[in-house]
């Protein structure tokens, strides 16, 4: 357009009553305009010239004089277009011309439906969140639909559409230039991530479309689509390839087909547990180190706010040892759509250097069961820029790691209401709300309530809280009184409890007791909270994971709640219309009051079960059984009435029974034990033997527990570790006499206390000082002090190999009788039974009496050579049970 020329008129002076040259309208002061009403057209006022316009532009004045022609509709404002010009985006490029498919990308989420049906809030809760991918293979008898020519130039490439609504994510292949009739899209992927799977649905269904384009320089042209429900792929556990029959919009008799693969890989939330090995040839040639040895680290990150990392292996090398060290990584609901980047680091003085990374999916993880978790090598790179390739990546070496996902279960908490919570107010009532807290390893679970306002002391919340846990298994719940003027809200009171009930039954309706500590520092009752726990999990899953010192129970025994509900709700309701007879309704009814009974911890006495035998005929016998008249069958007096009976059993049988019946642990079955055993009405059950878990949740009893779960964890990792360093060395008799015999003749400063460190550990069993040895080696290092009983470890060794009874136990009397008097103290029997059974001198204190007690006929209070063997041959599975796995 032509240059403006300067107006004619000088501008007003800046002393005039209105300096801008125009009158403001009534009501605002001078030097302010109106605005202009959002969504409102303007007037046709406003699109008229202005007056300082006309004169400098006279011709456009003389347009308005020219008169319209005969026939002609008076002149208007032109209508808006039909469609809204190209956006601007915010990088500052112009939008996609029309005619060309909307904007793809899969960040954009759908929001879902303001109102949902029934039949599809039902569709929602079945679906699952996950990653839908979409494998493009190729496309057959591709034509335009203009076309005339077979050999047609098409620049081909698919976009695929998630979801029928406005804003929905859409896809793109890349571009096929000149491919003809028969595109090959050679197997490109497009993937949804489903976080809400639910948002999709609409009409009762997750339609997926996908389109057939040809690119041109203008408009892009659709050559076909085809439409399809995606719910049947998100059940799917195998891929699914089809052919689709593609039409073009209006025209129904085209015979284009395009072939792509389906595959849905369901996202769980739970826990990934990243296990470092080693690394081999980690760095690149290019890396400056000034002459020092690499001190590897590993991170591993998810997102840009996630992140966690390993122990530095100072001056490792290239080959470093990460000693199995793991990496806890939480995934939930929304951070499984990022890949987790694992990146190995140079520490070093100053910045720290990348040597590699890899980035590995979450999701194919998910499906293999932890026990099934193999070993594999994950290649490092980097990208460097070269000078003739630009950039390029570059091999840094590999990690030797494990990962293994844990699913994590759900807790449901129902938080119905409190009573006589402590007063914390001395003016008006307490705002109660709870606060609920589950730590793992990996992740720190917060849940709370909200205020109940002027709840007061007994309060009504009456709402539902969800945890999703993996390792948790403690509880601690928090009464706080929400205070607006204070800082802080004050705590009314707390209480810590096991959720070892709810993981094994699956329901507990319980009130729980709150405490707090006076001005004294002593715990005194702050109210009570009535709580409902509901836990569901996969199937055989046992729960708490990654906890092997604490007891774990899988959906053996536990009880569904909600499904019980709903299946009596349906029996009822069928009972009524009569499609159930009254007695089965009845029956029904009585199963599910009987079930909810025990979940609730009722006192209520037991009906007896009647055996068939008096307890006479109980104990005559017993006294059959038991040969030598001690009140206690022991192992060889089972085998020998089996053997009788005609029943051929092994040693590890026979121990398994025993283990079934004894529940003190003595390695024997007592009358007690025998008789529970006989009345029973099924003594095969899991708890048979155990207390209730009432009793059992007392905080001693807890206690015990936790002991006693972390020494079997300890004992097991002992026994798989001795058996591979016996299988690894090929450990006999003969070596292990050849290790006591070189200890003995040890300068005595070497070998003071009967103790030895990791070096002579080394040099006695003639082994290189791996790793792998220095583990097995802290494992009989009770007290950290980096020595270990000679006697226990060459006793350790003594079950894992193959030895003549008659000269193990000669070797072992002689080993343990210190002052060469022939005979076995008590404490020198107790530290046999250590050694042998793994375990704490307290937990052997009572098999100790027991053989002391079968075997000391004179009551000396000390056993004799010949006695311990008799007592290894009447007590086997006592003195020498069976280690090996």
């Amino acid at each position: 357009p032509p240059r403006r020329p300067p107006p004619s008129t000088p501008p007003p002076p800046l002393d005039a009553e209105y300096p801008k040259g125009r009158k403001p309208p009534p009501g605002l002061p001078p030097g302010r305009k109106p605005r202009q009403p959002k969504g409102e057209p303007k007037k046709k006022e406003q699109l008229a010239i202005k007056s300082g316009e006309e004169d400098a532009f006279p011709e456009l004045a003389a347009l308005e004089h020219i008169p319209a022609p005969d026939g002609a509709p008076p002149l208007e404002v032109p209508p808006p277009p039909d469609e809204p010009p190209p956006p601007i985006e915010e990088d500052g490029e112009i939008g996609a011309p029309r005619g060309a498919p909307p904007k793809v990308g899969a960040d954009s989420m759908p929001k879902p439906p303001e109102e949902m049906t029934e039949e599809e809030r039902q569709i929602a809760e079945k679906l699952k969140r996950g990653r839908l991918s979409i494998k493009c293979i190729q496309a057959a008898n591709v034509r335009r639909k203009d076309q005339t020519t077979t050999a047609a130039k098409i620049d081909a490439y698919l976009c695929i559409q998630l979801g029928d609504f406005k804003k929905a994510p859409r896809l793109k292949t890349g571009i096929r230039k000149r491919s003809g009739q028969n595109p090959q899209f050679n197997g490109e992927v497009l993937s949804f991530d489903m976080v809400d799977p639910g948002s999709f649905v609409r009409d009762n269904d997750i339609k997926l479309k996908i389109e057939l384009w040809d690119n041109n320089a203008w408009n892009d042209d659709i050559l076909g689509e085809v439409t399809v429900s995606a719910v049947r792929f998100l059940s799917a556990l195998q891929p699914q390839e089809e052919w689709l029959p593609l039409t073009y919009p209006g025209d129904e008799s085209s015979n284009s087909k395009v072939q792509v693969e389906f595959r849905f890989e369901e996202a769980k939330v739970g826990m990934a547990v990243f296990t470092l090995y080693e690394g081999k040839s980690l760095g690149t040639s290019e890396m400056k180190l000034g002459g020092q040895m690499l001190s590897p680290y590993v991170s591993i990150s998810m997102g840009d706010n996630y992140h966690k990392r390993s122990q530095t292996q100072v001056n490792g090398g290239q080959d470093p040892y990460f000693a199995e060290e793991q990496i806890l990584m939480w995934v939930d609901e929304e951070n499984w759509t990022k890949p987790a980047t694992m990146t190995v680091w140079h520490e070093d003085v100053g910045d720290h250097d990348v040597i590699g990374k890899h980035e590995l999916s979450l999701l194919p993880y998910m499906v293999i069961d932890p026990d099934d978790a193999k070993q594999e090598l994950i290649p490092m790179q980097v990208m460097k820029e070269t000078t003739h390739e630009g950039m390029k990546a570059l091999e840094t070496g590999e990690i030797m790691m494990k990962c293994e996902f844990l699913v994590a279960g759900s807790l449901k908490i129902h938080v119905k209401s409190g009573r006589n919570l402590r007063e914390t107010e001395s003016i008006g009532r307490l705002d109660p709300y709870i606060v609920f807290k589950a730590d793992g390893y990996a992740v720190k679970v917060n849940k709370r309530t909200s205020v109940d306002k002027d709840g007061g002391s007994n309060p009504d919340w009456d709402q539902i809280l969800g945890m999703e846990l993996v390792d948790q298994y403690q509880l601690q719940i928090e009464c706080y009184d929400h205070d607006v003027l204070a800082s802080t809200d004050e705590l009314v009171g707390r209480a810590n409890i096991s959720l070892l009930p709810v993981f094994k039954k699956g329901h507990v309706d319980t009130w729980v007791t709150l405490k707090h500590k006076n001005q004294f520092n002593v715990l005194k009752d702050a109210g009570e909270i009535h709580v409902v726990f509901d836990f569901t999990g996969d199937h055989g899953i046992a729960y708490p994971q990654h906890q092997p010192s604490v007891d774990s129970y899988d959906d053996t025994h536990r009880i569904d709640f909600e499904k019980v509900k709903k299946a009596e709700e349906k029996r009822m309701e069928e009972a009524k219309a009569g499609v159930v007879s009254v007695g089965d309704t009845a029956a029904v009814s009585q199963d599910v009051v009987l079930a909810q009974d025990v979940l609730n911890h009722t006192d209520k006495p037991k009906v007896q079960y009647d055996c068939g035998f008096d307890d006479e005929e109980i104990r005559a016998a017993f006294d059959f059984i038991d040969l030598d008249n001690n009140d206690y069958v022991g192992a060889a007096e089972i085998r020998h009435v089996l053997i009788c009976m005609g029943e051929l059993v092994t040693d590890e049988e026979v121990d398994m029974m025993i283990s079934m019946v004894d529940t003190d642990g003595d390695g024997q079955v007592g009358y007690s034990e025998f008789y529970m055993m006989v009345t029973d009405e099924d003594p095969s059950r899991p708890d048979f033997g155990k207390s209730d878990d009432t009793q059992a949740n007392r905080p001693e009893d807890a206690a015990k527990s936790f002991e006693r779960q972390r020494e079997m964890a300890a004992r097991d990792v002992k026994r798989r570790m001795l058996t591979q360093f016996v299988s690894e060395n090929q450990i006999g008799p003969t070596e292990v006499g050849f290790a006591w015999e070189k200890y003995t003749h040890q300068p005595p400063e070497r070998v003071e206390g009967g103790v030895i460190d990791f070096e002579l550990f080394c040099e006695l069993l003639q082994v290189e000082p791996t790793g792998e040895y220095h583990k097995l080696f802290g494992l009989f290092d009770g007290d950290g002090s980096g020595d270990v009983d000679i006697k226990e470890f060459i006793l350790g060794l003594c079950n894992f190999v193959d030895m003549d009874n008659d000269k193990k136990c000669r070797f072992i009397f002689e080993l343990f009788d210190d002052d060469h008097s022939g005979f076995l103290a008590m404490s020198e029997l107790e530290e046999i039974l250590m050694a042998n059974h793994m375990q704490s001198r307290k937990a052997c204190q009572r098999k100790a009496q027991t053989i002391m007690r079968a075997a000391d006929i004179d009551g000396s209070g000390a056993i004799s050579l010949a006695e311990f063997i008799v007592c290894s041959a009447k007590f086997p599975n006592i003195l020498f049970p069976n280690q090996r796995e």
